[in-house]
């Protein structure tokens, strides 16, 4: 059996769900016999048209295979752009209905399933239940052959939907979540809530076993980003279901845990560009004003402020200072531009460094000389190391072999160091390399002796370079000066 808990509002949605699998049948003592413990029963749902969950109850095994897989196979048959959220509800009630269908010929007898969808679609909440026996409101009589679909849309009002074992999820308890709701209360708040339901739900005699004490919840935002994270101890593998404009993410990952058999996705976060968007363009208006207490002309003033510039006009991304004040990140500006590497001496203008070629570039330290280093897009899809200075402007420091490098240290010296990829083709993790850049000897490898990636971080006045590097099956840090072997 299971336990979902799903509560939509204007400001937020939000959905939990159990882990446990049991079986059709209970025990002699009419509890319910597990089969999986760490089953992952909410689908997260991304499509540029609506973003939201999925889950279910019911039926979570068919043939040796989970239903958020099923489910997850069904909405990739809908088209990469434009499936509005009533495609998802319908396609889920068609592929569902058929599959529900040889499931009772198989057993001979009807078994109830729902499937229960929200999300927010043009700003607005929108929920259904996918059902052989309920409603958004009640009970379904006669039980139909096939499922049914009770869809709403609400731009106002707080609603809490308990699926599955509901009566172990108290009155009071539902009076709770719908009152934090109301008051918008923050949302990791409301799913640490959930997880503390669900773990009492389970520990109720109603539960009869039927619910494991550890759940996955789930938040989303009216601009479809969202976070989730899982309440409890699961054991054995998990990687919960995110399905992105019809692509199984979940399976891209799947081959993590063939090498890591119990690796365990434990938190995640998700972005839309309507929630970027949102973020940057919020406009503001502000103005500084300082209390500096008596006015006396023997009083010392102990700190100034400077006005940037207007705060609506641009965005700025600070990553490096140096000891001469001068300051290098990434500028958008206007603000829906994209970004592009800058740097801002003490005193001057700032100054846009331009790209490789490509839409981005990204400044990520200065010496005190004034040189610029970063990575930045030589086209649509290659991104390199550069280094730039006021003589000679953005210069491509190139690669190891690979597609991409990025710098990310540089000394007074004009020493640098970053890391590559050494292959051909897509990037791999394991084929990326610490290196080395001096204007006599270029990009050198400092990770070729190394059994695993290398990374290199950091570069002092004298040349010792730290970085990161794999052993084996750990990470560990390593030291590099030249002429002196490296130490780990």
């Amino acid at each position: 059996m299971t336990l979902n808990i799903t509560i939509i509002s204007p400001a937020g949605i939000h959905q939990s769900a159990d882990f446990q699998i049991s079986k059709t049948e209970k025990d002699a003592d009419g509890k319910w016999i597990e089969l999986q413990p760490n089953s992952s029963k909410i689908v997260s749902l991304q499509y540029d048209k609506w973003s939201g969950f999925l889950t279910y109850c019911g039926m979570g095994l068919w043939k040796g295979k989970r239903t958020d897989e099923y489910a997850s196979e069904w909405l990739a048959e809908l088209p990469k752009f434009g499936a509005t959220f009533q495609d998802a509800v319908e396609k889920i009630r068609e592929q569902g209905s058929a599959w529900i269908a040889s499931i009772n010929q198989s057993f001979g007898k009807v078994k109830f399933h729902s499937f229960v969808l929200a999300g927010y679609e043009a700003g607005t909440p929108v929920y259904a239940v996918v059902s052989n026996y309920q409603t958004l409101t009640g009970s379904m009589t006669p039980i139909p052959n096939e499922l049914k679909v009770d869809v709403r849309r609400s731009t106002t009002g707080i609603h809490v939907f308990v699926t599955g074992i509901r009566n172990a999820v108290s009155e009071a308890a539902k009076r709770k979540l719908k009152r934090l709701a109301q008051n918008a209360t923050a949302a990791n708040v409301i799913r640490y809530e959930l997880g503390n339901v669900n773990r009492l739900a389970a520990q109720s005699p109603a539960a009869r076993n039927g619910i494991s004490a550890a759940c996955l919840a789930y938040s989303l935002d009216i601009h479809g980003a969202g976070s989730g994270e899982v309440h409890g101890d699961v054991p054995g593998p998990l990687i919960p279901r995110t399905v992105m404009g019809g692509l199984d993410i979940t399976k891209m990952l799947a081959p993590i845990l063939k090498s890591n058999p119990n690796a365990k996705l434990v938190q995640t976060a998700f972005t839309s560009s309507q929630s970027t968007s949102a973020t940057i363009q919020e406009h503001i208006d502000c103005e500084f004003r300082v209390n500096k207490g008596r006015q006396e002309s023997n009083t010392v003033e102990v700190a100034t402020l400077e006005q940037i510039g207007a705060i609506n006009d641009y965005h700025l991304s600070i990553s490096g200072l140096n000891n001469e004040g001068c300051i290098v990140g990434q500028l958008r500006k206007p603000i829906e531009a994209l970004p592009h590497a800058f740097v801002w001496p003490p005193r001057q203008e700032i100054q846009d460094l331009g790209t490789l070629g490509g839409p981005f570039s990204y400044a990520l330290g200065v010496n005190d000389i004034g040189q610029v280093i970063g990575s930045a897009h030589a086209d649509q899809s290659a991104t390199h190391a550069f280094l730039w200075d006021k003589s000679e402007g953005m210069r491509d420091l190139g690669t190891l072999g690979g597609r991409d490098s990025i710098a990310q240290s540089i000394n007074n010296n004009c020493q640098i160091v970053g890391n590559s990829f050494v292959g051909a083709g897509d990037p791999k993790h394991e084929a990326e390399r610490a290196f080395l850049w001096t204007p006599a000897g270029g990009m050198i490898n400092l990770g070729n002796q190394f059994e695993g990636w290398s990374r290199a971080y950091a570069i002092n006045s004298d040349g010792v370079v730290l970085g990161w590097r794999q052993r084996g099956t750990v990470v560990c840090g390593f030291v590099f000066l030249q002429n002196l072997a490296l130490s780990t």
